[in-house]
């Protein structure tokens, strides 16, 4: 809320356009290495650090591939101040290879609390040190600023609170699998970054910063009310359901009620940021991004199936398949950059729009079969814990959308907040009175406590 008053759309498009490049290069930076030894039910000592050396010399590889590509990315803009700001976007590359694998043991046990301060203090220390930046008129390097003392302080923090350090790398430990995996989790999130890096590229090249600004900055808030959901979720599914890897039938409740609870969630979300993308987008970045407001309402539909999908990842990821994994990627890229090439000949609204109806009317109904494919569950109760959550954001907010159109500001604003709080009702009393979804959310509630 701060920096979006201090800076300009023109100052976070520069660097939204230089994250299309590093976004690329962030793929390869730990291999899957991570997610690795978070799936695998036991691993030793000598395979951590191994898979500890590996990721340094990735996250060194990828620091001084990051920074060679600053000539390039200075010359595709035809901007050549973009230059140094890839050279400093280099480093937590580097960092962020030392870190990894100590996280991901903080995360195999389970230890949310020490990753929660890491990641709380380490904002607080980043967005000190940007706001700072920005009051003192540095523009995009006040981003640049903030992201390289994010990294620095994470790393500090996180072998801080993990106690276990590396020893020399050693042969014969059995990490030629977990390397294997990691590999298929990597080109899966490359496909992934190839589809959600080229709408801000193609922006920045045929518009101009400011419109990637405002686009990546509608995004950003799109995805604000499921960040504070989504990483918890996710860091606690992944172990969980690791654990319960070999008992199929332990599996698949687990991953039920995760997935109900994530469409009540996001179905909330969505209905709030339909309703009310105007307040939001004044009243957290100012007037000044007023455009803002169209793009994060018809970016909406993405917020509805990024969830969703996010559990369908966890859960095939805890069952080791990897090969399933990288090809639903690439088949979600196809799908994604289909969407962004339709949609961008409208500008950014096109692109919004063209990104959310290919997520619900397209991708939905493709994971939800390659799930029932692999076992996962039925397609009946897929869609029996995902379809109730769907229906309910889908008319409350049509009835909304009609309504305000005939309505003025004042009575609007009446209206919008009465069609959320009638949203959130219905959420409530779904999980309060429907037996099925209850258990869920109190079953989702016992996997969490369990030690």
């Amino acid at each position: 809320m701060i920096l979006a008053r201090l800076l300009t759309p023109k100052d976070y498009g520069v660097v939204a356009m230089v994250a299309v490049f590093t976004g690329f290069v962030a793929v390869f930076r730990d291999g899957g290495l991570s997610v690795a030894t978070v799936q695998r039910e036991n691993v030793t000592d000598a395979q951590i650090s191994n898979l500890f050396w590996v990721n340094a010399a990735l996250g060194l590889g990828a620091a001084l591939t990051v920074a060679a590509l600053g000539p390039v990315v200075a010359w595709f803009y035809e901007d050549e101040s973009l230059l140094w700001i890839v050279v400093m976007l280099s480093v937590p590359f580097l960092l962020s290879g030392l870190s990894a694998q100590p996280q991901a043991l903080l995360q195999r046990e389970m230890r949310f609390r020490e990753l929660a301060v890491i990641e709380i203090v380490s904002l607080a220390i980043s967005s000190g040190i940007g706001i700072t930046a920005a009051a003192a008129g540095s523009g995009p390097w006040a981003l640049v600023a903030m992201t390289v003392a994010f990294a620095v302080a994470n790393v500090l923090l996180v072998f801080f609170f993990c106690r276990w350090r590396p020893s020399r790398m050693s042969r014969g430990a059995g990490v030629r699998p977990m390397l294997k995996f990691g590999s298929d989790i990597t080109v899966s999130r490359f496909f992934e970054g190839l589809a959600c890096s080229l709408d801000s590229l193609l922006i920045g090249k045929i518009y101009t910063p400011e419109m990637v600004g405002i686009y990546t900055k509608a995004q950003t808030l799109m995805l604000l009310p499921l960040s504070q959901v989504m990483p918890a979720l996710q860091s606690v599914a992944l172990p969980i359901m690791s654990r319960l890897a070999e008992r199929p039938d332990a599996l698949k409740r687990a991953f039920l009620d995760l997935l109900q609870v994530a469409a009540c969630l996001s179905s909330l979300f969505t209905v709030a940021v339909v309703i009310g993308a105007d307040w939001i987008i004044r009243g957290i970045l100012g007037p000044q991004w007023v455009q803002a407001a169209e793009v994060l309402r018809l970016l909406a539909g993405s917020m509805l199936f990024i969830p969703l999908c996010a559990v369908y990842v966890a859960c095939l990821t805890a069952q080791g398949k990897g090969s399933i994994l990288w090809r639903w990627s690439l088949l979600k890229s196809l799908v994604l950059i289909l969407a962004i090439l339709s949609g961008v000949a409208w500008g950014i609204n096109g692109v919004a729009a063209a990104l959310s109806i290919s997520s619900i009317c397209v991708l939905l109904p493709l994971i939800n079969k390659i799930a029932a494919k692999s076992n996962l569950a039925s397609l009946q109760e897929l869609w029996a814990a995902t379809a109730p959550w769907l229906g309910i954001c889908g008319i409350t907010s049509s009835l909304s959308f009609l309504v305000q159109s005939r309505m003025d500001a004042n009575q609007s604003a009446f209206w919008s907040l009465l069609f959320i709080l009638l949203a959130t009702a219905s959420h409530g009393l779904i999980l309060g009175v429907v037996p099925i979804y209850r258990k869920s959310f109190l079953r989702i509630i016992s996997l969490f406590k369990s030690p």
